[in-house]
């Protein structure tokens, strides 16, 4: 899948195939070293657990940050992250250290194997394994010294069997972080180290965020012979909040090749920070831009947790943008459940100066930010226009019984025919998985 169907694929469930392989060291802000508290339930998207569950395993709360993991894919078992959960779960519990946790994080392990065979981090995962049960066995636990590994530079960039030197060193991540850090910093800077190698050194320095390994993919995104280190470097930056960083993904999604441009605009959106923002501003408001630019910098707000501040950002843009950016600006808006959010939504829904179909749209995700059934319930005999009764009863689709109640009216009384046949096709379904 190519980098720019990712990006597509996001603005759904927020999904990267490549990056999955090793996820996302993300903090929101400069606040990475603090305390997060576990996500309430309206932000317990598979998402939103896995960046807290990211967040405590970099903290060193690592029983927490298994907990987040396991939920991602216990509650989502179809979302993108699911598949690679497993692995960051049982990495978690082996770091905890006990055997309970140890014989837990085996578990995680047989379970991606059953559930998840093709995931990125299969073959981590087998290595993984591997060292849980040479300490179940008695062997080298995480704080033992790393003796025989293969971590000196020239063997790991070797053209034979690379890849499984670089595996072997993110163990060495757990026993001498800084050891490790020198060799991976050397690896990602050598040119003669293939793409992959240099790729996957990249992937694991960002476990390890701090200004070093920010220095590092910094200059892997600016200088890296290869179009495609350059564009992973970028995505990664997003997991750094030091100083310099900003500017250097601004620069690329303005004036990069096309899948660094949306890497970048990427990593901008996983900052959350007031300058964050601002540049995701500058970048959607500049003419210079082409519109996919700034389509990719909307799903990229959408796929990486927005909060209230980027949904008043967005609402103040919405006049401004594109009316083809629009969608995906009510979109992005819809994954923020916010009161004042959620009004804005329904009262461009339902202004009759919004075009037909986008008025859909916004009713739509008025439902998503918190809009009470009861109230759209009501709404339903008011509208006048197919397409916002279309979007309005598509929100009720899944609801409790009174809005089961509507579709079954609509279905038998609205009076388009189209939209009676939609009703009726929601109803089915509803049927089908509501036995």
């Amino acid at each position: 899948m190519s980098v720019r169907a990712r990006v597509r694929f996001w603005a759904a469930a927020l999904g990267v195939a490549a990056v999955a392989a090793l996820g996302f060291a993300l903090g929101r802000g400069t606040g990475r070293a603090a305390p997060s508290a576990p996500p309430s339930a309206a932000a317990a998207a598979p998402e939103s657990l896995y960046v807290a569950g990211r967040r405590a395993l970099s903290d060193g709360r690592h029983r927490e940050a298994a907990a987040h993991f396991r939920r991602v894919w216990a509650e989502g078992p179809a979302s993108p992250r699911a598949a690679d959960a497993p692995y960051w779960e049982a990495l978690a519990r082996y770091r905890a250290g006990d055997a309970a946790e140890l014989r837990a994080g085996l578990r995680a392990l047989d379970a991606q194997a059953r559930r998840y065979p093709r995931a990125a981090t299969r073959a981590q995962s087998a290595a993984l394994a591997s060292r849980i049960r040479a300490v179940l066995r008695g062997g080298a636990g995480p704080s033992a010294a790393p003796g025989a590994l293969p971590v000196d530079v020239d063997s790991a960039c070797a053209a034979g069997g690379a890849e499984e030197r670089v595996t072997a060193l993110s163990s060495l991540l757990d026993e001498d972080p800084a050891r490790a850090a020198r060799v991976l910093g050397a690896m990602a800077r050598r040119g003669d180290c293939p793409p992959a190698v240099r790729r996957r050194a990249i992937m694991l320095l960002a476990q390890r965020p701090g200004p070093a390994a920010a220095e590092i993919i910094v200059h892997a995104a600016r200088n890296d012979p290869s179009a495609e280190v350059r564009a992973e470097a970028a995505m990664w930056l997003g997991a750094f909040p030091e100083a310099g960083v900003l500017p250097v993904l601004d620069s690329i999604a303005r004036h990069a090749d096309q899948d660094e441009r949306e890497n970048a605009l990427a990593g901008i959106a996983q900052l959350h920070t007031p300058e964050a923002r601002a540049s995701l501003e500058r970048l959607l408001r500049d003419p210079a831009l082409s519109i996919e630019v700034k389509e990719a910098a909307l799903q990229a707000v959408t796929g990486f947790d927005p909060g209230p501040d980027e949904a008043a950002l967005l609402r103040a843009l919405y006049p401004s943008l594109d009316p083809g950016l629009r969608r995906l600006a009510l979109q992005a808006l819809g994954h923020v459940e916010d009161a004042e959010n959620a009004e804005w939504l329904l009262r461009t829904g339902l202004d009759p100066a919004t075009p037909s179909t986008l008025a859909g749209e916004a009713i739509f995700w008025s439902a998503r930010a918190g809009i009470p059934r009861a109230r759209l319930i009501a709404l339903y005999p008011t509208l006048k226009d197919p397409a916002r009764r279309e979007r309005l009863l598509h929100a009720l689709s899944e609801a409790d019984p009174p809005a089961v109640d509507l579709l079954r009216h609509a279905a038998e009384h609205d009076p388009d025919p189209g939209l009676r046949l939609t009703a009726r096709e929601w109803l089915r379904e509803r049927a089908e998985s509501h036995p």
